[in-house]
Formats: structure tokens, C-alpha cells, sequence
């Protein structure tokens, strides 16, 4: 899992995303609902970097092994 968390960029806005939502979840709970709308839009923000990360590493991949194959003709 460790060698995972260092080779995807945007695990850590994964995680962050988790621990976010549960501390929103918990704070509503509390009745602490504007609290618990800010850590909300944060979770989000973070889900939505965590997504754009995730996209530009597929892209990049593909690129990769778009020029491996297009270089070997």
C-alpha cells in the first residue's frame, strides 16, 4: 500500500477526500452544520483534484505507450 500512496499523485487527495467527508459527517452529527458544509466543499475539491491528477496520469500513460508502439515501425 505504501509503494501505491508514493506512486499515485492522487491517492493522497483520495484519502483526504475519505477523512474529510467522515469529519463532515461527524460534525453534522455534533450540530455543527456549517462546520460540517465547509469540510463537505473541501472533501469535494479534493475528490475533484484527486480525479484530475488520476485523468492527467492516464493521458500521460497513454502517450507513453503510444510512442513505444508508433516508435518501433
Amino acid at each position: 500500500m505504501v509503494r501505491y500512496l508514493r506512486e499515485n499523485r492522487s491517492a493522497d487527495f483520495i484519502l483526504g477526500f475519505m477523512l474529510l467527508l467522515v469529519a463532515a459527517a461527524v460534525t453534522l452529527s455534533a450540530g455543527l452544520p456549517i462546520v460540517a458544509e465547509v469540510l463537505g466543499d473541501v472533501a469535494y475539491f479534493s475528490l475533484v483534484i484527486s480525479v484530475a491528477l488520476q485523468l492527467l496520469g492516464f493521458i500521460k500513460q497513454e502517450r507513453k505507450s503510444g510512442e513505444k508502439t508508433h516508435g518501433t515501425h
